[in-house]
């Protein structure tokens, strides 16, 4: 009976799983290949990659599987990967660099600064590298006690290398990052992109799902959950199904010569189109394997094996230190916050990682000896080591004292360090892995071989060709290239200590490529100075003097430290490139000459000229900068920039080209030439060289510059162009740019340069031998593309026509055009597709051909169109733009006679504005269109456009009050109107204000009263009070058009009495003004009360100065604080000032102008914090008064008690003349006044 039931349930039991398996197709991750020849299985194995505990239920079949095979594969292959990635990182940079614009450089406070080294040195001990987690471990510390040691994907690979097998990859790397960025490319040009509804299911729901399904073997739910992963069919078809294919291939290929176990992520497994079905389809058999219970026993065995490695020589790049490793030394771009320079390399095969770490100290310029560095390090190791410190040793490293260190954090894994410190740097090596792998023989082996260079005490006179210079130096220099600096300029410093006597030297170069401006070089030497004012070291500058180096600026320094050492420095400028020389001594007596005199500035060198070729730009150059660029990567971003999708639906951005540039610099000098790359589209045409050239040249950019030269050339190939070098007072830098067309391809080369030396190899070369291939295949832009244009527009190929429909608004249409575009109006179809838009663009055109030659037969056949489009105001309306836009006698003309026989009628009111804006363009013109266009005024959307234009024809003088005086009672009553509206504003104004004054006498020091304020100016805004130089007010408007009846109208001079009694000090303000201006007396109070309101002081003397009639701004008022008062409250538009109290001036000078700044204190609210004012530039003659707000801010930033008041000032002030200069646009961290005075530095630069 017993036997019966047992096998009752075994049957039972067997039908169940053959009844699921016909219900799942895919019922397991992990399937067998046979057939198709094989003389052994091959194994299939859908991973997820991640280190989750979830994925790791692998049974015994999973490890007998592996045993069994000859090869291991995962998508690619891991021992490639880090190799792979590091060269795809440095080929991106490598691009990127090259086709970005290199030339937008800036100092900062932090370019000459000497910083302190601890931050830098807690970064370098608790550094995570994020790439050797995403290599080696893919753990979260929030789920670290819920995950193995590494992810699938990995332990499938190091489970396989730990049992001897081959590795492989079913993908190749750069292959599949084509691949993945073809998916995305396609995904963001696809238009139809279908969003699956998940309305009843959240994201976290649907995570959950795909975990279980992943967890139960479901490759069937999994299949169909995808849909909620993949929104778009082309991103899916090439990210998906296209990889499907690759693999599949690949594995097919490696299973023709060997046995196979090949982990992909899951999702490539399932469905009709993937690799499960693929394979199939290539004559394999794929049967499920079921993984019953976790083999915890194999896991831990092999767990604990270990791949044998082989070490080898490697070495940081300036040979300064030596090590062995099982691979290559790669240089990180994750290193923390980007402090400092950082190497690695992973040892993908036992799960751990080797790493050093380089801290710049700069000790001795600190006055710190190597001693006192290291007594730092040992201070910051017990907060900084993870976990606990297991072992501490003192160690000497090639005469350099360090620590031995072994640790073990939490999760339980060693790790080891050796720290060793030098005169100039703190060098961390670090070695980390799984568990007690650190502990074997592979961790002697790294640290026992690493070597540093100890450099040969002995004077000498040190020469750096790349960097330009020769000094003598008391032993052979510390030599570096910091890359990781706040300004993102690459320092080159180099540091020498005389033994002797314990000196520090040290010289630090920098190239700043900027061609937006030139600065006087004395201000940008300057900036130097105030970086290093600004070392954590300095405690006072005492002295410092301008001179000369080799004909170039320089400014020399010197600073008492504050541990009493001196600082001797010199700053020097030769043109680009920033100079600055240091001495840290003990001795009071020490004397600088010495070293600065034996600085001197040589020539940069440079290897031979070496052809280089850029297809994609079509030019070649003879060039000993020659930029190595991944052609594959380059491709890439090619593809990406000539595709339309990446610059949006705009037909503007699909017509024009984007400009494409090319940067060449020199890593070692610094030195740089810009390619700038304009390709014209294909319908591009100038009608003369002359025009072209205005606009392409551009030479109000240069606008305050000197144009030393502008001479056209022509090539002997045909190419023309222009050679420019602008120069400025004050500085010997220059820059120099050439020019050259060819067909329609604009080349626009630029350097900087400078007067005193000839230029380099590299600058002379690449300007004299830059070429535009021969092969360009397109037509001049001075060819006619006209008939051309008109001929793709009715092409029967849809791309063709849409490249040229994209193109109708930025034709240069000719008179020749205008038989072409009466044909297409003409011939247009209602059915035709975008009819209106296509139509109406080009009617838009017409407006545009006012050529004498043919602008009256355009003007004719506008106004019979106009006749024709009766029943279509679409069309009517833009017709009427069109003749407005012609800007001629006749066409105004016809403009009348349509607006008052057959007004348009929009149905937005703000076209009712723009017809009008355009009519205004030309108020010579628009002066005819009256007074009978007043009749106009009665219509709805009319009236004020109307009157907005006659307001200025009047303001501007082209049309007298008696050439309006029939239409005086409509104005006038429409006047009376706004007149009403506004004193309503004002009874409720006075209401208010009133109810404010009571709160504040009940109790000054309640809260209430601000609160208060705060709801009174609420009011004034919500009520459209305007701001004080606002001259846009209806009333003033109004009052514009009634002033010239004042003396023939009895009703309008009470009118002017009630505008000057308003409450609104803007209406005050505006009739007051237009009074004045006509000579009409203003009652002193008038004046008075304006001057009175800091809102207004400025604005009434403004005002008043462009009338000529300063004589009556109230001498009371016209005091240099009062008006600098003013000022400051109108920099941000306030209505008043809670407090404001004046705490002195400084006399400053600043690009030629002498005068007064003033201090002031304030608070905007009552329970405001004091903050910083600064107003200026008053004259240097107290008794005279100005409205210029150069150096005018209300800072926000609290005045603080602690520091000494003047101190503060003298601070806010200097970063507000440093804002002046466009070389320091970005020098102060705070940012606060950067692009401030972007008006100021444009016109006074």
């Amino acid at each position: 009976m017993m036997k019966k039931l047992l096998c009752l349930s075994v049957l039972m039991l067997m039908s169940g799983v053959l009844l699921f398996a016909q219900q799942k197709k895919y019922p397991s991750l992990f399937w067998e290949i046979t057939g198709n020849g094989l003389q052994k299985p091959s194994y299939l194995f859908g991973t997820m990659h991640v280190s989750n505990k979830m994925v790791f239920h692998l049974s015994d079949s999973f490890y007998i599987a592996l045993q069994q095979v000859d090869v291991v594969a995962l998508e690619q292959n891991p021992y490639f990967w880090q190799r792979d990635m590091m060269q795809m990182n440095e080929a991106q940079d490598a691009v990127k660099n090259y086709m970005t614009n290199g030339a937008n450089d800036y100092l900062n406070e932090q370019s000459f600064r000497l910083n302190g080294y601890e931050d830098n040195l807690r970064a370098a001990l608790t550094d995570q590298p994020m790439q050797i987690n995403g290599l080696l471990y893919r753990t979260s510390r929030v789920q670290e006690d819920y995950e193995e040691n590494t992810y699938l994907d990995l332990y499938i690979y190091q489970t396989g290398r730990k049992l001897g097998k081959l590795a492989a990859g079913v993908e190749d790397y750069y292959e599949s990052q084509r691949m993945v960025f073809q998916a995305y490319q396609a995904a963001a040009k696809e238009q139809n992109k279908k969003r699956p509804d998940r309305s009843d299911e959240s994201m976290y729901d649907i995570q959950k799902k795909i975990q279980d399904a992943y967890r139960r073997g479901d490759l069937d739910m999994l299949d169909s959950l995808e849909q909620y992963e993949y929104v778009s069919p082309a991103f899916t078809e090439i990210f998906l199904y296209k990889r499907n294919e690759v693999q599949a291939n690949s594995i097919d290929t490696i299973l023709h010569h060997h046995s196979l176990f090949v982990g992909v992520g899951a999702a490539h497994l399932p469905g009709k189109r993937g690799v499960i079905e693929l394979l199939r389809k290539k004559g394999y058999h794929l049967r499920p394997i079921y993984m019953t219970d976790r083999d915890a026993d194999k896991k831990d065995a092999i767990d604990k094996m270990r791949v044998p490695v082989v070490f080898k020589e490697a070495s940081t790049s300036d040979g300064f230190i030596q090590m062995q490793l099982p691979g290559p030394l790669f240089r990180r771009n994750d290193s923390r916050q980007n402090l400092n320079d950082s190497w690695q390399y992973a040892d993908m095969d036992n799960g751990t990682y080797y790493m050093l770490t380089r801290v710049k100290t700069h000790a001795a310029m600190y006055g710190q000896t190597a001693a006192q560095v290291l007594k730092k390090v040992d201070s910051l190791l017990y907060e900084n080591i993870p976990g606990k410190i297991l072992k501490k040793t003192p160690i000497t490293k090639n005469g350099y004292k360090g620590f031995d260190i072994v640790n073990r954090t939490r999760r339980g894994d060693m790790q080891r360090y050796n720290i060793i410190v030098t005169p100039f740097e703190v060098l961390v090596f670090k070695m980390s892995g799984n568990e007690d792998y650190v502990a074997g023989a592979e961790g002697d082996t790294f640290f026992n071989s690493t070597n540093i260079q100890n450099n040969q005490q002995a004077s000498q006179v040190y020469t750096n060709a790349q960097a330009g210079f020769r000094a003598a130096l008391p032993q052979m220099p510390y030599i570096t290239i910091d890359k990781t600096g706040g300004d993102h300029l690459p320092v080159m410093a180099c540091e020498a200590i005389d033994s002797i006597n314990g000196n520090a030297y040290m010289i630090w170069k920098k190239t700043v490529n900027n061609y937006r401006f030139l600065e006087a070089d004395t201000f940008d030497l300057s900036l130097i100075e105030e970086s290093v004012k600004e070392s954590d070291i300095i405690d006072k500058e005492l002295s410092r003097s301008f001179a000369k180096q080799d004909g170039y600026d320089a400014l020399n320094m010197q600073f008492r430290l504050k541990k009493g050492n001196l600082l001797f420095a010199k700053a020097v400028l030769r043109g680009p490139h920033y100079y600055l020389l240091a001495v840290n001594t003990k001795d009071k007596k020490y004397n600088p000459t010495a070293f600065f005199d034996s600085f001197k500035l040589i020539d940069f060198a440079y290897n031979q000229p070496q052809l280089f070729n850029d297809t994609s730009l079509h030019y070649t150059v003879q060039t000993p900068v020659k930029p190595v660029l991944d052609t594959f990567i380059q491709r890439m971003v090619n593809e990406a920039v000539n595709d339309n999708f990446y610059r949006g639906a705009n037909a503007y951005n699909a017509y024009w080209n984007r400009n494409k540039t090319a940067f060449f610099q020199n890593d070692s000098t610094g030195e740089a030439v810009l390619v700038n790359c304009t390709v014209f589209p294909k319908y591009y045409y100038s009608t003369d060289t002359a025009s072209f050239w205005k606009e392409q040249l551009n030479m109000q950019h240069y606008k305050g510059m000197i144009v030393k030269k502008k001479e056209p050339f022509v090539l002997p190939d045909s190419a023309i162009g222009y050679k420019l070098v602008i120069g400025d007072t004050n500085t010997v830098r220059q820059i120099v740019s050439m020019y050259l067309l060819k067909k329609n391809y604009l080349y626009q080369l630029t350097a900087l340069t400078d007067t005193v030396s000839t230029s380099s190899n590299f600058i002379n070369s690449f300007f004299t031998t830059f070429r535009a291939d021969n092969d360009i295949k397109s037509s001049s832009v001075f060819q006619d593309k006209t008939a051309l244009f008109f001929n793709d527009y009715i092409s029967k190929d849809s791309a063709v026509q849409k490249l040229a429909v994209d193109a109708i608004p930025h034709i240069n249409y000719t008179c020749k055009a205008v038989p072409m575009l009466q044909q297409v109006i003409a011939s247009a179809k209602y059915t035709d597709k975008d009819y209106f838009d296509r139509k109406n663009s080009f009617i838009h055109e017409l407006g545009y051909l006012n050529d004498s030659s043919c602008v009256q037969n355009v003007t004719a056949y506008l106004l019979n169109l106009y006749r024709q489009s009766a029943d279509t105001s679409y069309f009517q309306n833009e017709i009427v733009q069109a003749l407005a836009r012609l800007k001629t006698a006749s066409a105004y003309d016809s403009l009348k006679n349509l607006l008052l026989q057959d007004p348009p009628v929009y149905d937005d009111n703000s076209e009712y504005h723009g017809l009008f804006n355009i009519i205004g363009d030309s108020l010579a013109l628009a002066r005819n269109l009256f007074p009978d266009l007043l009749q106009l005024a009665s219509l709805e959307g009319y009236k004020e456009p109307v009157n907005s234009l006659l307001k200025d024809l009047v303001d501007s003088g082209f049309l007298a009050a008696a050439s309006y005086q029939p239409y005086f009672s409509r104005i006038y009553f429409d006047a009376k109107i706004a007149m009403k509206k506004q004193q309503i504003k004002d009874d409720k104004l006075l209401q208010q204000q009133s109810s404010s004054e009571y709160n504040e006498e009940e109790d000054e020091s309640d809260d209430n009263g601000a609160a208060n304020y705060h709801n009174f100016d609420r009011y004034r805004r919500y009520y459209d009070y305007s701001n004080a130089d606002d001259e846009d007010n209806d009333l003033v408007n109004y009052a514009t058009l009634l002033i010239g009846f004042y003396n023939t109208n009895a009703s309008v001079p009470p009118f002017f009495n009630k505008l000057l009694r308003s409450q609104d000090e803007a209406t005050q303000l505006g009739a007051a003004i237009l009074l004045a201006r006509n000579n009409i007396a203003v009652p002193d109070t008038v004046w008075q009360n304006l001057a009175a309101k800091d809102k207004y002081r400025a604005v009434l003397y403004r005002r008043l100065a462009a009338i000529d009639k300063e004589n009556l701004f109230p001498k009371s008022a016209a005091t240099q604080p009062l008006m600098a008062q003013a000022l400051l409250l109108n920099d941000k538009n306030s209505d008043k000032f809670q407090s404001c109290e004046l705490i002195g001036k400084r006399l400053v000078t600043e690009k030629n102008q002498n005068g007064y700044v003033y201090f002031f204190k304030y608070k905007l609210n009552k329970e405001d914090d004091w903050k910083i004012g600064i107003s200026g530039i008053q004259p240097a003659n107290l008794k005279e008064v100005n409205t210029n707000d150069n150096l005018t801010r209300m800072t926000g930033k609290r005045l603080a008690s602690n520091k000494p008041i003047a101190a503060q000032y003298d601070e806010e002030l200097k970063k507000l003349l440093f804002a002046m200069h466009k070389s320091a646009t970005y020098f102060f961290s705070s940012n606060l006044y950067s692009n401030y005075l972007d008006d100021y530095t444009d016109s006074d630069n």
